[in-house]
Protein backbone atom coordinates (compact mmCIF):
# COMPACT_ATOMS: atom_id res chain seq x y z
CA UNK A 1 0.00 0.00 0.00
CA UNK A 2 0.98 3.60 -0.50
CA UNK A 3 1.23 5.78 2.60
CA UNK A 4 -2.09 7.53 2.02
CA UNK A 5 -3.86 4.21 1.44
CA UNK A 6 -2.40 2.77 4.64
CA UNK A 7 -3.55 5.83 6.61
CA UNK A 8 -7.08 5.51 5.22
CA UNK A 9 -7.21 1.83 6.15
CA UNK A 10 -6.00 2.58 9.68
CA UNK A 11 -8.65 5.27 10.10
CA UNK A 12 -11.36 2.91 8.85
CA UNK A 13 -10.27 0.23 11.32
CA UNK A 14 -10.25 2.77 14.15
CA UNK A 15 -13.71 3.94 13.16
CA UNK A 16 -15.00 0.36 13.16
CA UNK A 17 -13.48 -0.26 16.60
CA UNK A 18 -15.13 2.84 18.02
CA UNK A 19 -18.40 1.88 16.36
CA UNK A 20 -18.20 -1.61 17.85
CA UNK A 21 -17.64 -0.15 21.32
CA UNK A 22 -20.89 1.81 20.91
CA UNK A 23 -22.90 -1.16 19.68
CA UNK A 24 -21.54 -3.52 22.35
CA UNK A 25 -21.45 -1.04 25.24
CA UNK A 26 -23.94 -3.14 27.23
CA UNK A 27 -22.05 -6.39 26.74
CA UNK A 28 -20.19 -8.14 29.53
CA UNK A 29 -16.61 -7.18 30.33
CA UNK A 30 -15.35 -10.66 29.52
CA UNK A 31 -17.12 -10.60 26.17
CA UNK A 32 -15.51 -7.27 25.26
CA UNK A 33 -12.11 -8.46 26.43
CA UNK A 34 -12.31 -11.67 24.41
CA UNK A 35 -13.56 -9.79 21.35
CA UNK A 36 -10.78 -7.21 21.33
CA UNK A 37 -8.15 -9.82 22.20
CA UNK A 38 -9.34 -11.89 19.24
CA UNK A 39 -9.06 -8.85 17.00
CA UNK A 40 -5.48 -8.24 18.15
CA UNK A 41 -4.52 -11.88 17.56
CA UNK A 42 -6.04 -11.86 14.07
CA UNK A 43 -4.31 -8.58 13.19
CA UNK A 44 -0.91 -9.77 14.42
CA UNK A 45 -1.29 -13.10 12.63
CA UNK A 46 -2.25 -11.29 9.43
CA UNK A 47 0.81 -9.04 9.61
CA UNK A 48 3.10 -11.97 10.40
CA UNK A 49 1.99 -14.21 7.54
CA UNK A 50 1.79 -11.45 4.93
CA UNK A 51 5.36 -10.42 5.74
CA UNK A 52 6.55 -14.02 5.82
CA UNK A 53 4.95 -14.83 2.46
CA UNK A 54 6.04 -11.45 1.02
CA UNK A 55 2.47 -10.82 -0.08
CA UNK A 56 1.89 -7.90 -2.43
CA UNK A 57 -1.46 -6.25 -3.01
CA UNK A 58 -2.55 -6.44 -6.62
CA UNK A 59 -2.75 -3.01 -8.19
CA UNK A 60 -5.61 -2.07 -10.53
CA UNK A 61 -5.28 0.45 -13.36
CA UNK A 62 -8.78 1.76 -12.66
CA UNK A 63 -7.70 2.96 -9.22
CA UNK A 64 -4.10 3.97 -9.89
CA UNK A 65 -4.43 5.61 -13.30
CA UNK A 66 -8.03 6.76 -13.54
CA UNK A 67 -9.21 7.62 -10.03
CA UNK A 68 -5.94 8.56 -8.31
CA UNK A 69 -4.56 10.07 -11.50
CA UNK A 70 -7.41 12.55 -11.80
CA UNK A 71 -7.13 13.44 -8.13
CA UNK A 72 -3.41 14.07 -8.61
CA UNK A 73 -4.13 16.43 -11.49
CA UNK A 74 -6.69 18.34 -9.42
CA UNK A 75 -4.20 18.63 -6.58
CA UNK A 76 -1.34 19.80 -8.79
CA UNK A 77 -3.50 22.46 -10.43
CA UNK A 78 -4.65 23.73 -7.04
CA UNK A 79 -8.31 23.03 -7.75
CA UNK A 80 -8.86 20.97 -4.60
CA UNK A 81 -7.35 23.55 -2.26
CA UNK A 82 -9.37 26.35 -3.89
CA UNK A 83 -12.65 24.47 -3.51
CA UNK A 84 -11.91 23.44 0.08
CA UNK A 85 -10.64 26.82 1.18
CA UNK A 86 -13.43 28.84 -0.43
CA UNK A 87 -15.97 26.61 1.28
CA UNK A 88 -14.30 27.34 4.62
CA UNK A 89 -13.89 31.04 3.85
CA UNK A 90 -17.58 31.50 3.03
CA UNK A 91 -19.04 28.89 5.36
CA UNK A 92 -17.45 30.16 8.56
CA UNK A 93 -18.89 33.72 8.40
CA UNK A 94 -22.31 32.33 7.51
CA UNK A 95 -22.28 30.00 10.53
CA UNK A 96 -21.10 32.84 12.78
CA UNK A 97 -23.95 35.10 11.69
CA UNK A 98 -26.55 32.36 11.86
CA UNK A 99 -25.40 31.32 15.34
CA UNK A 100 -25.88 34.84 16.69
CA UNK A 101 -29.57 34.87 15.75
CA UNK A 102 -30.23 31.29 16.85
CA UNK A 103 -30.78 31.96 20.61
CA UNK A 104 -34.27 33.10 21.55
CA UNK A 105 -32.79 35.86 23.73
CA UNK A 106 -29.40 37.12 24.85
CA UNK A 107 -28.75 38.19 28.47
CA UNK A 108 -28.15 41.88 28.99
CA UNK A 109 -24.96 41.28 30.97
CA UNK A 110 -23.47 39.32 28.10
CA UNK A 111 -24.35 42.11 25.68
CA UNK A 112 -22.55 44.61 27.89
CA UNK A 113 -19.51 42.34 27.91
CA UNK A 114 -19.53 42.28 24.10
CA UNK A 115 -19.28 46.10 23.85
CA UNK A 116 -15.49 46.30 24.51
CA UNK A 117 -14.90 43.58 21.94
CA UNK A 118 -16.91 45.52 19.37
CA UNK A 119 -14.97 48.70 20.12
CA UNK A 120 -11.68 46.83 19.83
CA UNK A 121 -12.75 45.40 16.47
CA UNK A 122 -13.73 48.81 15.11
CA UNK A 123 -10.54 50.51 16.30
CA UNK A 124 -8.30 47.78 14.92
CA UNK A 125 -10.19 47.73 11.60
CA UNK A 126 -9.96 51.50 11.10
CA UNK A 127 -6.65 52.47 12.67
CA UNK A 128 -4.57 49.38 13.50
CA UNK A 129 -4.95 46.75 10.80
CA UNK A 130 -2.12 44.70 12.27
CA UNK A 131 -4.28 44.20 15.37
CA UNK A 132 -7.34 43.08 13.44
CA UNK A 133 -6.44 39.39 13.36
CA UNK A 134 -5.86 39.36 17.11
CA UNK A 135 -9.12 41.21 17.75
CA UNK A 136 -11.10 38.76 15.61
CA UNK A 137 -9.47 35.80 17.34
CA UNK A 138 -10.11 37.30 20.79
CA UNK A 139 -13.75 38.03 19.99
CA UNK A 140 -14.41 34.57 18.60
CA UNK A 141 -12.73 32.85 21.55
CA UNK A 142 -14.63 34.82 24.18
CA UNK A 143 -18.08 35.36 22.68
CA UNK A 144 -18.84 32.52 20.28
CA UNK A 145 -18.76 29.66 22.86
CA UNK A 146 -21.49 31.27 24.95
CA UNK A 147 -23.54 32.08 21.86
CA UNK A 148 -23.35 28.44 20.82
CA UNK A 149 -24.38 27.43 24.33
CA UNK A 150 -27.41 29.73 24.20
CA UNK A 151 -28.31 28.29 20.83
CA UNK A 152 -28.34 24.79 22.33
CA UNK A 153 -30.31 25.49 25.52
CA UNK A 154 -32.47 28.42 24.41
CA UNK A 155 -33.16 27.90 20.72
CA UNK A 156 -35.43 30.43 19.04
CA UNK A 157 -38.97 29.30 18.37
CA UNK A 158 -38.76 30.14 14.67
CA UNK A 159 -36.05 27.51 14.19
CA UNK A 160 -37.61 24.24 12.90
CA UNK A 161 -36.07 20.99 14.05
CA UNK A 162 -35.17 20.07 10.47
CA UNK A 163 -33.21 23.30 10.05
CA UNK A 164 -31.42 22.63 13.31
CA UNK A 165 -30.23 19.31 11.91
CA UNK A 166 -28.96 21.06 8.80
CA UNK A 167 -27.23 23.63 11.01
CA UNK A 168 -25.50 20.89 13.01
CA UNK A 169 -24.48 19.05 9.85
CA UNK A 170 -22.96 22.31 8.63
CA UNK A 171 -20.34 22.09 11.36
CA UNK A 172 -19.40 18.61 10.22
CA UNK A 173 -19.10 19.77 6.62
CA UNK A 174 -17.00 22.73 7.74
CA UNK A 175 -14.69 20.46 9.74
CA UNK A 176 -14.32 18.17 6.70
CA UNK A 177 -13.21 21.01 4.44
CA UNK A 178 -10.93 22.48 7.12
CA UNK A 179 -9.06 19.18 7.36
CA UNK A 180 -8.69 18.99 3.59
CA UNK A 181 -7.57 22.62 3.49
CA UNK A 182 -4.75 21.76 5.87
CA UNK A 183 -4.01 18.67 3.80
CA UNK A 184 -3.76 20.41 0.41
CA UNK A 185 -2.41 23.82 1.38
CA UNK A 186 0.97 24.79 -0.05
CA UNK A 187 1.74 27.36 2.61
CA UNK A 188 4.68 26.51 4.83
CA UNK A 189 3.50 28.87 7.56
CA UNK A 190 0.19 29.20 9.31
CA UNK A 191 -1.81 26.91 11.53
CA UNK A 192 -0.63 23.31 11.78
CA UNK A 193 -2.25 20.43 13.61
CA UNK A 194 -0.16 18.67 16.22
CA UNK A 195 -0.68 15.51 18.30
CA UNK A 196 -1.50 17.75 21.27
CA UNK A 197 -4.49 19.16 19.35
CA UNK A 198 -5.88 15.67 18.83
CA UNK A 199 -5.28 14.87 22.50
CA UNK A 200 -7.23 17.96 23.58
CA UNK A 201 -10.00 17.06 21.15
CA UNK A 202 -10.18 13.52 22.53
CA UNK A 203 -10.30 14.70 26.16
CA UNK A 204 -13.04 17.26 25.47
CA UNK A 205 -15.22 14.81 23.57
CA UNK A 206 -14.62 12.05 26.11
CA UNK A 207 -15.60 14.25 29.06
CA UNK A 208 -18.65 15.61 27.25
CA UNK A 209 -19.81 12.06 26.51
CA UNK A 210 -19.75 10.90 30.13
CA UNK A 211 -23.09 9.37 31.24
CA UNK A 212 -23.79 12.13 33.73
CA UNK A 213 -27.30 13.58 33.76
CA UNK A 214 -26.08 17.13 34.30
CA UNK A 215 -23.62 16.89 31.42
CA UNK A 216 -26.16 15.37 29.05
CA UNK A 217 -28.82 17.95 29.94
CA UNK A 218 -26.61 20.74 28.59
CA UNK A 219 -25.85 18.94 25.30
CA UNK A 220 -22.15 19.25 26.01
CA UNK A 221 -21.17 16.71 23.39
CA UNK A 222 -22.64 18.70 20.51
CA UNK A 223 -21.65 22.01 22.09
CA UNK A 224 -18.02 20.97 22.57
CA UNK A 225 -17.83 19.73 18.98
CA UNK A 226 -19.16 23.02 17.61
CA UNK A 227 -16.78 25.11 19.71
CA UNK A 228 -13.78 23.04 18.64
CA UNK A 229 -14.77 23.30 14.97
CA UNK A 230 -15.12 27.07 15.28
CA UNK A 231 -11.77 27.49 17.02
CA UNK A 232 -9.83 25.35 14.57
CA UNK A 233 -11.59 26.92 11.59
CA UNK A 234 -10.76 30.45 12.70
CA UNK A 235 -7.14 29.51 13.30
CA UNK A 236 -6.89 27.97 9.84
CA UNK A 237 -8.54 30.99 8.20
CA UNK A 238 -6.37 33.51 10.01
CA UNK A 239 -3.27 31.53 9.09
CA UNK A 240 -4.25 31.07 5.44
CA UNK A 241 -5.51 34.62 4.82
CA UNK A 242 -2.41 36.31 6.24
CA UNK A 243 -4.34 39.15 7.83
CA UNK A 244 -6.78 39.71 4.94
CA UNK A 245 -9.80 38.84 7.07
CA UNK A 246 -12.40 40.56 4.94
CA UNK A 247 -15.34 38.15 5.17
CA UNK A 248 -14.56 36.75 8.61
CA UNK A 249 -13.80 40.21 9.97
CA UNK A 250 -17.03 41.73 8.65
CA UNK A 251 -19.03 38.76 9.95
CA UNK A 252 -17.42 39.11 13.38
CA UNK A 253 -18.22 42.84 13.46
CA UNK A 254 -21.84 42.23 12.49
CA UNK A 255 -22.16 39.35 14.95
CA UNK A 256 -20.71 41.38 17.84
CA UNK A 257 -22.97 44.34 17.11
CA UNK A 258 -25.97 42.00 16.88
CA UNK A 259 -25.11 40.48 20.27
CA UNK A 260 -24.93 43.96 21.79
CA UNK A 261 -28.17 45.20 20.25
CA UNK A 262 -30.18 42.04 20.90
CA UNK A 263 -29.32 42.02 24.58
CA UNK A 264 -29.76 45.73 25.22
CA UNK A 265 -32.90 46.29 23.16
Amino acid sequence: FFHTEAVVIIYIIQFLLVLSSIFFRNSSDWGLLIGYASFCVIALAFFYYTEKLDYKVKRYDLIDNVFKGKLRVLKERGILIRVCFQTVEWGTPLLVLFSVFLPDSIPKDFSLISVPFFVFLVISALFKREWFGASVRLTVYFLIPYILYLGEVNTAGWMPREWMKVYNVGFGVLAFFVIFTLKFTRRTKGFKLSPMDFLILFIVLAVSSLPDQRIQSYHLGMLASKIIVFFFTCEVLIGELRGELNRLGVATLIATSAITLRGLF
